[in-house]
């Protein structure tokens, strides 16, 4: 009983070591194809009223992401719950570009929905690290 423990153990730690591999493979992959990842951070100032609306529309707008985002968050001030970001990270400037050309901005039109024309900051990733 106890080997098969150890085996099951010993199972669990390869498929995460794979997973990490994987992952850091792909990042290699981005950096070889120099395809360097741009975050953008949408800001907005969003009464207490319409904060739902916001957050029902980033559920419901991020619930099927295309394939250039790697991953999108939505962030509230804890000093200033009226300032609310949205922080979107792109697997390169060309996928934020390419994005750019079918109209508005998803996380534009969401502030929009709540009286709030958000400010854009466009920034380049230049280190990544994956915790697991």
């Amino acid at each position: 009983m106890e080997a098969n423990t150890h085996s099951c153990v010993f199972s669990l730690i390869l498929a995460s070591k794979f997973l990490q591999s994987l992952h850091t493979l792909s990042w290699i992959q981005t950096i070889w194809y120099n395809q360097i990842m741009i975050m953008t951070v949408l800001e907005g100032k969003v009464s207490s009223d319409k904060s739902s609306i916001l957050l029902d529309a980033y559920k419901e707008t991020t619930k099927d992401l295309p394939p250039e985002i790697v991953k999108t968050y939505i962030v509230k001030n804890v000093e200033n719950e009226n300032t609310w970001r949205i922080i979107t990270i792109w697997r390169s400037k060309e996928a934020l570009e390419e994005m750019k050309k079918h109209g508005t901005p998803a996380g534009v039109l969401m502030f929009r929905s709540v009286d709030t024309e958000p400010t854009l900051s466009i920034y380049e990733v230049v280190e990544y690290t994956p915790k697991y």
